[in-house]
């Protein structure tokens, strides 16, 4: 009987053994990537930076009047981009370039920051 557990053991040990050396040694799969969010914030962003009119870039130089009108011009560019941002948001690696698109956006959060005093 003891001889019996004791290959039973060493059955389970080398069992566990193989198991380890076929998940170290044999090439790993790249799982499926996950579904995107739908909707996703990401394509209210792309649609935002589409929007944007003026030289957003140009903001710093920009007295408080022309700030208020790029602002005023673009208010709906932000209700657009703060509606992305109450959504779940995944780049599809297919687009990771047009997030550059993106820094539009950014720039235009910035100057309203700036508007508001706080930059």
């Amino acid at each position: 009987m003891r001889k019996r557990i004791r290959n039973l053991v060493i059955a389970s040990m080398l069992g566990g053994l193989v198991i380890l050396l076929a998940l170290v040694v044999l090439p790993g799969r790249t799982p499926p990537p996950a579904p995107l969010p739908n909707p996703n914030g990401f394509d209210d962003f792309l649609r935002a930076a589409q929007m944007v009119t003026g030289k957003v870039d140009d903001f710093p130089d920009l007295d408080r009047e022309a700030l208020r009108a790029l602002l005023e011009t673009n208010g709906e560019v932000l209700h657009v981009l703060r509606l992305g941002l109450t959504r779940r948001c995944a780049v599809p690696p297919a687009l990771w370039s047009d997030s550059m698109q993106v820094r539009s956006l950014n720039m235009l959060l910035a100057a309203e920051g700036a508007a508001a005093g706080i930059g």
